[in-house]
């Protein structure tokens, strides 16, 4: 397995705080285009979202599951992916998911709150790469597999009286 970390080319250290803002929204598609085009090689009936519920909980979807307090989506097409996925890239909007995974492999990503993405991949997938260097970078960052929990999921879902 490879992580790589995904971000608009921002420096808020010399530019001002429009210029940073636009870029991100400039970043935005490419940057979730990215992600989706990894996540779909293993089918989109293979990936779900993961959301965190806050109470009251809503009502629960027919592609949808509840584990305590958390939320897991099953998506109906690649449209309704992709669109899910460029909205938790969008750091203007609040987004319902914060973590894609695959059912079928180690492929997942993990998102932040200033438009970035933490995309884990097979080791034999082909490096992402950024077709516009000047607006969103990709690194290679396989230290986070190890050094942080991003794509671990939750670590307690709830009490087991709240399950289901």
């Amino acid at each position: 397995m490879r992580s790589y970390y995904v971000g608009p080319m921002v420096d808020s250290k010399t530019m001002t705080q429009h210029a940073v803002d636009a870029k991100e929204r400039e970043a935005t598609i490419p940057i979730a285009d990215l992600i989706s085009s990894y996540l779909l090689k293993d089918s989109v009936e293979a990936v779900f979202g993961l959301s965190g519920l806050n109470p009251p909980y809503p009502p629960v979807a027919a592609n949808q599951e509840k584990f305590g307090r958390y939320r897991v989506t099953r998506f109906r097409s690649e449209s309704e992916l992709r669109a899910a996925i460029i909205k938790s890239v969008d750091p203007t909007r609040a987004s319902d998911y914060f973590l894609f995974r695959s059912l079928l492999s180690c492929r997942s990503a993990f998102f932040g709150y200033d438009g970035q993405a933490f995309l884990c991949l097979h080791g034999e997938d082909e490096p992402p790469t950024s077709p516009n260097p000047s607006l969103f970078f990709v690194e290679e960052r396989s230290d986070f597999l190890t050094s942080y929990d991003y794509f671990d999921g939750v670590a307690l879902v709830g009490e087991p009286t709240e399950l289901g």
